[in-house]
Parts: C-alpha cells; sequence; structure tokens
C-alpha cells in the first residue's frame, strides 16, 4: 500500500482492509480460548496432582526418617543395658 501525498485523501478501499481484519481477528480469539481453555484446565490438574504428590511424598520421608532415628536411638539405650 502506498502512503498517499500530503494533501490528498487515502486511497479507495484503505479501510477494507482493517475492516475485513476486525472479523478474522476475532474468530481466531475466540477459536483460541475454545481450544486451548480444556487443554489448559487438564494441565493445570495434572500439575496439582503432582505437587501433591510430591509434598505427600516428602512428608512421608521427613515422618519415615524421624521413626528411623528414634528406634536407633532406643536400640542404642537397649544394649547399654
Amino acid at each position: 500500500m502506498v502512503a498517499p501525498r500530503s494533501g490528498q485523501s487515502h486511497p479507495i478501499g484503505a479501510g477494507r482492509n482493517v475492516e475485513a481484519l476486525i472479523p478474522i481477528s476475532m474468530f481466531m480469539c475466540i477459536a483460541a480460548v475454545a481450544i486451548l481453555r480444556p487443554i489448559t484446565k487438564k494441565l493445570g490438574g495434572l500439575l496439582e496432582a503432582i505437587t501433591l504428590e510430591r509434598t505427600q511424598t516428602r512428608t512421608q520421608d521427613t515422618s519415615s526418617a524421624r521413626t528411623i532415628a528414634l528406634l536407633e536411638h532406643i536400640n542404642r539405650r537397649m544394649d547399654l543395658l
């Protein structure tokens, strides 16, 4: 598209290209949301499940370590008797 010289109006049909892009861009945005929303919801649920699983594993590891340390301490005390 050639820019108009000073003092001249825009060429005929220059606004039509922009007007044609508006519905196309709206359609593309709506289609992207319709396609990506279910995917992101499932991905969010998966990430939440993975995070929950990791935190439960860490909690079990720390409680297991405490139990092992306590049993070893009791074992040492029993050996002294």
